[in-house]
């Protein structure tokens, strides 16, 4: 999912992707909600849930972009 992410993040943002604060809110929060073998996180599935949301928001939306630049403006 982080790799979606980052991915749907540089098609967004293009080559100075990793300059943006989404870039950076997105890698503290995975960070921040990853399970390791002395805490157990609680919010893990939320996290992934909200991520695969944003993904899809991000997917969506590049998706209307490219198919409005294919078919606007043209006629029946």
């Amino acid at each position: 999912t982080l790799r979606a992410l980052l991915r749907e993040l540089r098609h967004a943002a293009g080559r100075s992707y990793r300059d943006s604060p989404a870039y950076r809110h997105v890698l503290a929060a995975f960070r921040a909600h990853r399970v390791t073998s002395e805490k157990l996180c609680r919010a893990q599935q939320e996290l992934h849930f909200q991520a695969a949301t944003y993904l899809c928001l991000l997917r969506s939306v590049r998706e209307h972009e490219a198919l409005h630049r294919e078919y606007h403006g043209r006629g029946e």
